[in-house]
Order: C-alpha cells, then structure tokens, then sequence
C-alpha cells in the first residue's frame, strides 16, 4: 500500500540549459560540435539530428524570452565540424 501524505513540498526544478542561451549577448555566438568517432557514412544523419536538436532548443528560448532571436548554420571550428548559433536580437 502506499501512504497519502499531505504537505509535502515539491522539489524546486534544479535544470540548467544545455546551451549557453542565457549567457548569450546580441552578436554572440557558440559553436556545438558533432560528437567525435561518428563514422563518415552517419556523418549527414548525425548533422540532421543536431540541426534539430539545436534548432529545437533556440525556439524553447525563443518562446520564454520573446525579445530574443537566434540564426543557426552549419560551421566548423578546429577542424571539428557541427552548428554555431548566433543571438541576433
């Protein structure tokens, strides 16, 4: 049996962002890097994947912060390759 109990606080949500949104100034910006040892025939699908992923994340901040807007690409930085995000508002 379970026990109903009353009065009993919900834990505060302790969720810190995966990217860097709040910390992000017009004309910042941040590079996300594909993970390393993915093989060159999963490269495109992987590269889908974190478009969307990121893309995903930049409209949840979107949606919060309403002043905010982001521009996202494909980039590449120390010869790793994956997406820069950049605020642009």
């Amino acid at each position: 049996m379970f026990a109903i109990e009353t009065d009993v606080p919900v834990p505060a949500r302790a969720r810190s962002g995966r990217y860097p949104f709040d910390s992000l100034q017009p004309g910042q910006s941040f590079f996300v890097p594909l993970a390393d040892g993915i093989p060159a025939a999963q490269r495109d699908d992987e590269m889908r994947k974190l478009a969307r992923r990121v893309s995903s994340s930049c409209m949840a901040d979107k949606r919060k912060n309403k002043d905010r807007s982001y521009r996202t690409a494909a980039a590449s930085k120390d010869g790793a390759i994956g997406y820069r995000v950049w605020r642009t508002a």
